[in-house]
């Protein structure tokens, strides 16, 4: 990031300068290209992994952009729900 913005800044920043519909619309279309990039890579008919981790990237980015506008404390108690449930999947799967 240039111009010593950090890079929450720079996700607030974005979301305010495009709008948070835009941002939204982004995101589904970045998630999109992440899943083809992972279908392309699974089915053999790319080794590109850099392709992949750049449209890992973007949603993330985009990602980060939407939760600036979230609320954490919500999201820390789904974030806790949901890897409780997945380290019990993982315990019962290695039975």
């Amino acid at each position: 990031p240039t111009n010593n913005m950090n890079k929450q800044d720079i996700y607030e920043d974005a979301k305010e300068t495009f709008g948070v519909p835009s941002q939204v619309d982004m995101l589904i279309e970045e998630m999109a290209e992440l899943t083809h990039a992972l279908l392309k890579w699974r089915r053999g008919r790319t080794t590109d992994m850099d392709y992949v981790n750049e449209e890992v990237v973007d949603v993330e980015i985009c990602l980060a952009q939407l939760k600036t506008g979230l609320n954490r404390q919500a999201m820390a108690k789904w974030e806790e729900i949901k890897l409780t449930r997945l380290q019990e999947r993982i315990k019962n799967h290695k039975k």
